[in-house]
């Protein structure tokens, strides 16, 4: 993820106190040429990693301690699916369906249906039972 946003320490960007800064000759157009930037890792700022990567130490840990006893403005449950090792492919396959669906390989309103239905078959099935059965527990 570092490499996508930042590009090559030292030849796209320094680290400044431990953060990556592009090189000032680095344009936006440049960057996006050679596939480095937000453009190319939309998810990366909605990451701890890439958080680690924009903001200084000491600005993470003024915001944890201003933050910390606001409650939580969405339902952000973290768990475990015990079963989903028994499915190592489903991750694979998702990727594969995604990739296909932005490159136009598959048609994403033809191609959809047929997706899930291979995904569900893939194992997805008996995740999403486990996940809404785990779900429903936390609620209690």
């Amino acid at each position: 993820m570092k490499y996508l946003n930042f590009g090559e320490e030292g030849v796209h960007h320094d680290l400044v106190n431990g953060l990556p800064v592009i090189k000032t000759e680095m344009t936006a157009d440049k960057l996006n040429n050679l596939g480095i930037g937000a453009y190319y890792g939309i998810l990366s700022s909605k990451s701890l990693e890439g958080e680690l990567l924009r903001y200084p130490t000491e600005d993470l840990e003024w915001r944890k301690q201003v933050v910390k006893d606001i409650p939580l403005m969405y339902d952000q449950v973290k768990f475990n699916i015990p079963s989903a090792s028994q499915f190592p492919d489903i991750k694979n396959m998702e990727s594969e369906y995604f990739i296909k669906f932005i490159t136009g390989d598959v048609d994403l309103d033809s191609g959809f249906d047929d997706f899930i239905g291979k995904w569900k078959k893939a194992g997805g099935e008996v995740l999403t039972k486990e996940v809404n059965e785990i779900y429903a527990t936390n609620q209690k």
